[in-house]
């Protein structure tokens, strides 16, 4: 975990540095480059997953939806948020035996990736292990 916070805190610095240079020439300040703003994303779903290791899952829950959040406004409708962040808030939510939540976080990635066998699979066994 500690080193997850350490990541966190030097791609904090980076966007830090480069919103304070791009404003410094007077000029309106500039969108964050799309690495930094990816990058932060992964280190939140890593500390997520790490929360909902530990039992956490609130926390991971939170930690997810700042991922989906964060990477729907990156997309702008050119492609479709990775699935893999629905399924760890769904695995979080199913921990949590809020099924309802379970099924959101379903369809919204089977609506993504309908022609992806392995989200399909997904889909079924979310569903299997819900009714269990």
């Amino acid at each position: 975990m500690k080193k997850l916070q350490d990541a966190y805190a030097a791609i904090q610095k980076a966007a830090s540095l480069f919103r304070n240079s791009s404003g410094a020439h007077g000029t309106a300040p500039i969108q964050l480059p799309e690495d930094i703003s990816k990058q932060t994303n992964l280190i939140f779903n890593d500390l997520g997953l790490e929360y909902m290791i530990d039992g956490h899952y609130a926390k991971a829950i939170v930690l997810f939806n700042k991922v989906i959040e964060n990477e729907s406004l990156l997309c702008q409708q050119l492609h479709s948020v990775d699935y893999k962040y629905y399924v760890n808030r769904g695995d979080c939510y199913r921990a949590l035996e809020a099924y309802d939540e379970v099924y959101i976080c379903v369809c919204d990635y089977v609506c993504m990736c309908l022609c992806d066998y392995i989200c399909i699979c997904i889909h079924i066994r979310s569903f299997l292990t819900m009714f269990n």
